[in-house]
């Protein structure tokens, strides 16, 4: 049996390992295989086994970005880790326009499509929002979990959480926020370096985009 594969477009071409969260095949190396889960296994991280291909480390987009560089991405397969932490700090640039008391700011990860945090909208006679009670908060008064900034995709949902009567175009508040914890760290362990590693045309993972 050969210890790894150059396709790395699927989980059993990952390297076999003798520790249990990576051995071969296994239901750790499978569910871990190019993983955007948080929290396991291990908590308050994403945790996976990312295969590379040559187009992904060679993406023009890819390669152009500093802080890929200084990870020294290189083709084959990888484990990464990417810690979290909760947002908070919550602050409005624009305040919009018709909005209405009781909807919601939601903050979305880009990782895995889920909204990990909320907060209920406060406005004014105009329908310009004039505050933002953040919920599911922790003694910090932060909430969620998130691996980085860019990673935070703000939105917004009427009370019950459709997108009837929210505002659009020029209408839309602008949100900031901030992370906390030890999110925005992300820590890249090369397990094999493959100049050969291949995948069809279509293979593409969140961490190590095409472009």
């Amino acid at each position: 049996m050969t210890l790894w594969s150059t396709n790395v477009a699927v989980s059993t071409s990952a390297p076999t390992h003798s520790n249990d969260k990576l051995k071969a095949n296994s239901f750790n190396s499978n569910a871990l295989y190019n993983s955007t889960v948080g929290g396991y296994p291990y908590p308050k991280m994403v945790f996976g086994e990312y295969g590379i291909s040559n187009a992904q480390a060679n993406a023009a987009g890819f390669s152009a970005n500093a802080a890929h560089k200084k990870n020294n991405i290189v083709p084959g397969w990888a484990v990464v880790r990417q810690w979290m932490g909760p947002l908070g700090n919550l602050s409005i640039s624009f305040a919009g326009n018709t909005y209405v008391n009781g909807m919601f700011a939601t903050f979305t990860s880009t990782v895995n499509g889920t909204i990990n945090a909320s907060a209920v909208i406060s406005t004014n006679a105009a329908g310009a929002i004039t505050g933002l009670a953040l919920q599911n908060t922790n003694s910090q008064n932060n909430a969620g979990l998130f691996v980085n900034s860019s990673s935070v995709t703000v939105g917004f949902t009427n009370s019950t959480g459709g997108s009837t009567g929210v505002p659009t175009a020029a209408n839309v508040a602008n949100v900031n926020f901030s992370l906390f914890g030890r999110a925005n760290r992300m820590h890249v362990e090369t397990l094999v370096v493959l100049p050969s590693a291949s995948a069809n045309s279509s293979y593409n993972t969140v961490i190590f985009p095409l472009s």
